[in-house]
């Protein structure tokens, strides 16, 4: 049996997926190269989310040696924030919260 219905929707064009922006960040050099919070895990995380959720990556950024209560001054997430304003991208991807911020001590 033919599903009219079933044709018709296949030949409407699907949504354009959304565009992501990764960021991974370490405080500090040495746990650049640590398994628990490294840039690596990060990544692996950040990929495995983009590409499980069908995203369209068009920018990383990577923050070495940033304090997660100064990562918002960084010229990199300042540069994100622009990129926001101007609709550039429609979602942003972390492993963790903690890897972006933290509260002011």
């Amino acid at each position: 049996m033919f599903n009219r219905d079933l044709q018709a929707a296949s030949k409407v064009p699907s949504p354009s997926p959304l565009r992501a922006v990764t960021i991974v960040r370490v405080s500090t050099a040495e746990q650049a190269a640590e398994g628990k919070n490294g840039l690596e895990r990060q990544r692996a995380s950040n990929r495995r989310t983009v590409s499980d959720k069908g995203y369209q990556l068009i920018h990383e950024v990577e923050l070495v040696d940033v304090s997660g209560s100064l990562s918002w001054h960084s010229p990199e997430i300042q540069e994100v924030l622009r990129m926001a304003e101007r609709r550039e991208f429609d979602i942003i991807v972390i492993s963790e919260l903690s890897r972006v911020t933290r509260p002011d001590s």
